[in-house]
């Protein structure tokens, strides 16, 4: 629940451009907003997830409730969001 309401987070990863769009859904609208979009052309620093082709594949997705904040980890590291008034 986000907000009072059954939201939640999830990942798309497309492995033929080596992009993720992490998405804001809304169960009780059937909605899905993209609050964010990573993508490997963004990335110049060589790197072993670049050469494999999954810079922007997201490992796992954190959400801390206190500082309204989405934690995301993979390829490229460790980035976080704020996805504003969810």
């Amino acid at each position: 629940m986000l907000a009072g309401r059954a939201r939640f987070f999830a990942a798309v990863y497309r492995e033929t451009s080596d992009q993720s769009e992490l998405l804001l859904i809304d169960a009780e609208r059937g909605e899905a907003e993209c609050i964010a979009h990573l993508d490997v052309a963004s990335e110049h620093s060589p790197s072993d997830a670049i050469e494999r082709g999954e810079w922007a594949k997201i490992s796992c997705l954190g959400w801390h409730a206190p500082s309204g904040k989405l934690w995301a980890t993979g390829g490229f590291g460790v980035v976080s969001f704020e996805p504003g008034a969810v």
